[in-house]
């Protein structure tokens, strides 16, 4: 994505099947509801640290999601809004921050 980007709007790549691997700009605040629900081949996702919002199933069904990274702390992450079943059916166990890691 580029830089300037704001928001990833709800359903914007929902079931997109050839998606693998995802990486938000700093300039990202929000990820929409339902965003990459169904993206079966996404393998990685790479938040950046601007992310505020992760809206509900944003990532659910993404059946191969194994590795989360975000490009903050951990304490920034604890402070983003997650609704509800954001991860929703995501193999990932935990997220990658820059100082350690999250149990999700």
């Amino acid at each position: 994505f580029e830089t300037g980007l704001k928001e990833i709007g709800p359903y914007a790549f929902q079931y997109c099947t050839k998606l693998e691997e995802v990486s938000f700009p700093t300039s990202v605040k929000k990820i929409g509801a339902g965003a990459f629900a169904g993206c079966e081949e996404l393998e990685k996702v790479v938040i950046g640290r601007g992310v505020t919002e992760i809206g509900g199933n944003a990532f659910a069904y993404c059946k191969t999601l194994y590795e989360i990274e975000y490009q903050g702390t951990v304490n920034e992450w604890q402070n983003i809004s997650l609704e509800i079943a954001w991860n929703f059916l995501v193999p990932a166990l935990y997220v990658v921050c820059t100082d350690g890691i999250v149990n999700i």
